[in-house]
């Protein structure tokens, strides 16, 4: 079934340059997908909405290779086969986010220790507004398996948790339609947003992050990305540890409650590193 787009390209077939650059900044991050048929679906859902950064999260990489290469992804792909053929791989959800200022980790299932619960409309227009801001920093937006979805800690790894609104009494939705259902709803915000803005980054006069101040330089604060607050959290349990604050044996929720205390703002690449180098030194001191 084909769509005619309502804003024309420049070329007839393809995405304007300036649209190009946007979408290509989104990663759609599909971890331990288990039918490779749901994986080639999703890289037709990607292409027919103009993106192409997909990304698979799995231990094993030979797995994970054969799934890309399967008959039934390839079939279920239906032209989208270069997408396939230039899927990520990553070892780990935290791997695969760590150039990312924000991921949305799609699910309907409410946990105990989770992010802060974004609609999707709230939650891609906070992603539009770090890319707007941010012209080079990436976002993402995570699935979780077909049977069980995400775990507690990839939920717990993600910046903000999202839901799509779906009949309460029948939520069962398949991997592939999730992924079109988000990807086509970011595609109609962007343009709407604006390409030119988008595309070039922050626009006039914007010099602040979300809930930020304007900088002393008239640009955006870096904020910290994923492997700086996962590098960030991996020290302040350390020094929980080492200080005798936690019981190697019975850690709890510690990791999760720090996680969750972080997710409710966004942090600043020099607090995550001023965070981080104190803790450090604290560790030499008691070491």
């Amino acid at each position: 079934m084909n769509f005619q787009r309502a804003t024309p390209s420049v070329e007839q077939g393809q995405d304007p340059p300036s649209l190009q650059a946007v979408l290509a900044r989104v990663h759609w991050v599909l971890v331990s997908p288990s039918h490779p048929g749901n994986v080639g679906a999703t890289a037709r859902a990607l292409k027919v909405t103009g993106f192409h950064q997909l990304w698979q999260v799995d231990s094993n990489q030979a797995l994970a290779a054969q799934r890309l290469l399967d008959p039934q992804a390839i079939a279920m792909a239906s032209g989208a086969d270069d997408l396939l053929q230039k899927a990520h791989h990553a070892q780990s959800l935290d791997q695969a986010l760590q150039p990312c200022l924000l991921s949305l980790a799609f699910t309907a299932r409410p946990r105990e220790f989770e992010p802060p619960r974004r609609s999707l409309q709230q939650g891609l227009k906070e992603a539009l507004d770090l890319l707007r801001l941010y012209p080079e920093a990436p976002v993402a937006m995570v699935f979780g398996a077909e049977r069980a979805g995400l775990t507690n800690d990839e939920l717990m790894s993600c910046s903000r948790v999202c839901g799509l609104s779906v009949n309460p009494g029948f939520g069962s939705l398949n991997l592939s339609q999730a992924v079109q259902v988000v990807a086509y709803f970011l595609r109609h915000l962007v343009m709407q947003q604006g390409l030119d803005e988008l595309a070039k980054g922050q626009g006039e006069g914007q010099g602040q992050g979300p809930g930020q101040g304007p900088s002393v330089s008239g640009s955006p604060p870096a904020l910290a990305p994923a492997a700086s607050v996962q590098a960030l959290y991996s020290t302040l349990q350390q020094l929980a540890l080492v200080s005798g604050y936690l019981d190697p044996k019975e850690p709890g929720r510690f990791r999760d409650r720090l996680q969750r205390l972080a997710s409710r703002t966004q942090l600043l690449e020099d607090e995550a590193q001023l965070l981080h180098g104190l803790s450090r030194e604290i560790l030499k001191r008691l070491g």
